[in-house]
């Protein structure tokens, strides 16, 4: 089976919402897999017109050693039901091909610059945290001719949950709902470039769970440093704390964007002892913020950190973004 992780136009597991954003005009087209399954199922994705996108099903069968074009009933789209295949990916979806032709897939769209390399990416079994539908481990990155120590979110995956898992439909939605986010969050944070935010090295989507990279920040929370050493931390030093968690909250002001979770738990300690800002996942530019989205009903919302106002009304302004304690 020859290997497509290379080539410019494959997003790999990225969701569909976000390659959607990626498509301008018509014509524009990429590729994505789902689930775990890419080397006999994928999906071309092509804007067919300024409002309109299509999904292409293409299938690998093994028997013909091709791949072939399926419509929504898994039917072959040849008008004379005869199955018709391309040995290769590549040649299918080349621009001299008779499909691409077809398909109007004209303009296919580079990779964006966040997306990252599954092969410079390599994990550690040391687990850094852990939530309902991801964890954090150790990794290491390789950026130019050296290695840096990063820190690597990792979404669980659906298709991994087995029925003794007990897991509801709701919790199905949430664990895709999580990878969505966790990309949303990366692309986010990636413009954010401040000594007291987390750095976001991007998402590696080549190949399933989805991961996002980030910095690597030894001093672990600032909660656990508080509780660990609340009798030795002087008032000088929690000021600076202060100032800094201040400091990054000014520049996602600057930015137009609220951050929705701050807390002590969310504020992690780097390599030179900085407070670092950290974990995105509620966080929102405030023209998005002007839309309900139906994704916020699936939400975990810190609610004991939460102000009256916002659990009230459905809209965020950006006062009532900062409604966490930093102490909390």
């Amino acid at each position: 089976m020859e290997k497509i992780e290379m080539q410019p136009w494959y997003l790999g597991f990225l969701t569909r919402d976000h390659i959607v954003s990626h498509l301008s005009k018509p014509g524009d087209w990429c590729v994505r897999s789902s689930g775990t399954n890419a080397k006999r199922l994928l999906f071309v994705i092509t804007k067919v017109d300024e409002k309109n996108v299509r999904e292409l099903k293409l299938v690998y069968i093994e028997n013909l050693k091709g791949w072939t074009l399926m419509d929504e009933k898994n039917m072959n789209t040849n008008n004379n039901n005869e199955l018709i295949t391309y040995g290769s990916i590549l040649e299918l979806l080349s621009s001299e091909s008779s499909f691409c032709q077809k398909m109007n897939l004209r303009n296919p769209i580079n990779r964006p610059n966040y997306l990252l390399n599954d092969e410079n990416l390599k994990m550690t079994n040391i687990k850094l945290g852990e939530g309902h539908y991801a964890e954090v481990l150790k990794g290491m990155l390789k950026v130019g001719d050296e290695e840096i120590s990063v820190a690597v979110k990792r979404c669980l995956q659906v298709d991994k949950v087995s029925i003794t898992d007990k897991r509801s439909t709701k919790d199905i939605i949430r664990i895709k709902l999580a990878k969505s986010q966790m990309i949303a969050e990366a692309r986010l944070v990636c413009d954010f470039m401040h000594e007291n935010i987390i750095k976001i090295y991007g998402v590696a989507c080549n190949s399933a769970p989805v991961k996002v990279v980030m910095e690597y920040c030894p001093g672990g929370s600032l909660k656990n440093l508080l509780i660990k050493h609340k009798e030795t931390i002087k008032n000088e030093e929690r000021n600076i704390f202060l100032f800094e968690a201040a400091k990054a909250l000014r520049h996602l002001q600057l930015k137009k964007c609220v951050h929705r979770d701050v807390a002590a738990r969310n504020c992690l300690i780097g390599n030179n002892g900085s407070l670092k800002l950290s974990d995105f996942g509620l966080s929102r530019r405030l023209e998005d913020l002007k839309k309900l989205s139906s994704d916020d009903e699936n939400i975990a919302w810190p609610i004991p950190w939460m102000a009256p106002e916002t659990l009230s009304k459905s809209q965020n302004l950006q006062q009532k973004a900062m409604f966490t304690r930093l102490e909390s």
